[in-house]
């Protein structure tokens, strides 16, 4: 079994999404479970829009933010915080509803506290069980996959206090799906234990595991 280290979630949190809306007024869904603490939701318009979100439950109800300011009273950007928000509202899937004052592009990264934390890597062999090269940087894989070669993403979790795993992984170029969201296997007798194959087009894929 290869040595990989578990890493401390940084400074800068988690990232359950980090995306661009071309007008920024897009709908974005984003799953929270059990081990979300805090949610920090960050927008800025590089045009200065004055950029604005709300967050709702799926059934419409705003939840109103423990704190919302623009850093540095700099107008471009907009940050939202909500305080244990799996724990007072509940786990399961929220809205993001992005605003602006004008019609500009805006990019957005919504990003938790948690104890829950995923290790990964590509690998060239669906045995190999080698996904860490690089020492661990916030929101990067531990070994970037080799272009216009098969390649298989391994995944080691930690951090989570009953049985779980991770069941999906999507595959994005920017903002746009490079594949379609991909079942994870098991492989055993590995510290990386869930693996999907893909075929390899770009390095600059962003991967988003779901449990």
């Amino acid at each position: 079994m290869a040595n990989i280290s578990t890493h401390f979630v940084p400074a800068e949190g988690e990232a359950i999404e980090l995306a661009t809306s071309y007008e920024c007024n897009d709908m974005i869904t984003f799953p929270v479970d059990n081990y979300v603490y805090d949610i920090v939701i960050t927008i800025y318009s590089a045009n200065g829009g004055m950029p604005s979100g709300t967050l709702s439950m799926l059934n419409g109800t705003a939840i109103r933010p423990d704190e919302a300011l623009n850093p540095g009273g700099d107008m471009r950007y907009y940050s939202l915080f909500f305080y244990g928000l799996s724990e007072f509202t509940g786990p399961g899937y929220y809205n993001l509803q992005l605003a602006s004052e004008s019609i500009a592009p805006c990019s957005y990264q919504i990003t938790t506290q948690t104890n829950a934390v995923y290790d990964t890597g590509f690998v060239q062999s669906v045995n190999d069980d080698n996904i860490q090269k690089d020492i661990y940087r916030p929101w990067r894989v531990l070994k970037e996959p080799i272009q216009n070669t098969a390649n298989y993403l391994g995944a080691k979790l930690s951090g989570v206090l009953q049985p779980a795993k991770p069941e999906v992984v999507t595959f994005l170029n920017g903002d746009d799906k490079q594949y379609a969201p991909m079942t994870l296997g098991i492989r055993y007798q590995c510290s990386a234990p869930y693996v999907s194959p893909m075929k390899c087009l770009s390095t600059s894929l962003h991967v988003y595991l779901w449990r």
